[in-house]
């Protein structure tokens, strides 16, 4: 949320100070949601990757707005799911051992990741994304850690912190 209007100010895109306060909120939401501070603030190397990710959907979320108005949405998206298959393909091929029999287990959630996850709901993201700024856009993107965390919460009965029912607040 805060990495987008950063990389904008960069690029030269104003932010509004609505958008600045909606994402320093978000971001004190996340921060509330994910860590446990009862247990002190610890920092895991796996929370670098975290960080790597968000630059790259940051990088992502500016690339829509730079070009979604120039480039046919469906299209766009279908670029991005091939390039994506054929990377992941590459690192599976160097990083997994590949048993058929694991694919026909997985099949189900396989297919509903590739159709509805990536395909349908990621397609609809890259559309609606053309509607809204770039920061504006984040901040709404961020609210599926609120919906993660709730689903959570109600279908696996895991307990949330209560300062993370502040970051919930937050974030809506």
């Amino acid at each position: 949320m805060i990495i987008v209007p950063l990389l904008g100010l960069l690029l030269g895109q104003k932010t509004g100070l609505q958008s600045w306060i909606g994402a320093v909120l978000g971001v004190a939401g996340l921060f509330f949601i994910c860590f446990d501070l009862s247990a002190g603030l610890t920092f895991a190397s796996g929370d670098l990757l975290l960080i790597g990710c968000a630059v790259v959907f940051a990088v992502h979320i500016i690339i829509v707005d730079r070009f979604g108005d120039n480039v046919y949405s469906l299209r766009f998206s279908m670029m991005q799911f091939f390039a994506a298959a054929v990377l992941n393909i590459i690192a599976a091929l160097i990083f997994e051992e590949i048993v058929l029999s694991n694919f026909v287990l997985a099949g189900i959630p396989i297919l509903y990741c590739g159709i509805m996850s990536t395909g349908v709901a990621f397609t609809c993201q890259t559309l609606g994304q053309k509607y809204s700024e770039p920061t504006a856009a984040s901040i709404l993107l961020s609210t599926e850690s609120v919906f993660s965390a709730i689903g959570g919460a109600l279908i696996l009965h895991e307990r949330m912190q209560p300062l993370a029912y502040l970051g919930c607040a937050l974030i809506f």
